[in-house]
């Protein structure tokens, strides 16, 4: 995994941290809520909008997340997440 600094672009660095909190277990509880907000706030901060997960991408990110864990399988989770990404309309 590349350092996610080195990531210029900020929805790639976004679905990389994301993958990787998730899977590393960095915490004791909460992986992926704390990766969503982190995610999140690497995309605000770029004016990106946020990652969430809608009950439409529900079952997809369930299956992706789960081959990530399993079988490594890491492009299709980083799809899911990038269809994920919801921009804010703040004007």
């Amino acid at each position: 995994m590349r350092k996610f600094a080195e990531i210029n672009d900020c929805i790639e660095r976004a679905v990389e941290y994301f993958a990787y909190v998730c899977k590393q277990q960095l915490f004791w509880d909460g992986n992926k809520r704390t990766s969503t907000i982190v995610a999140s706030k690497i995309l605000i901060g770029s004016g990106n909008g946020i990652l969430t997960i809608g009950k439409d991408n529900a079952e997809e990110f369930n299956s992706t997340l789960h081959n990530w864990y399993l079988k490594d399988e890491l492009q299709p989770l980083k799809n899911c997440r990038k269809k994920c990404i919801k921009t804010l309309n703040l004007g």
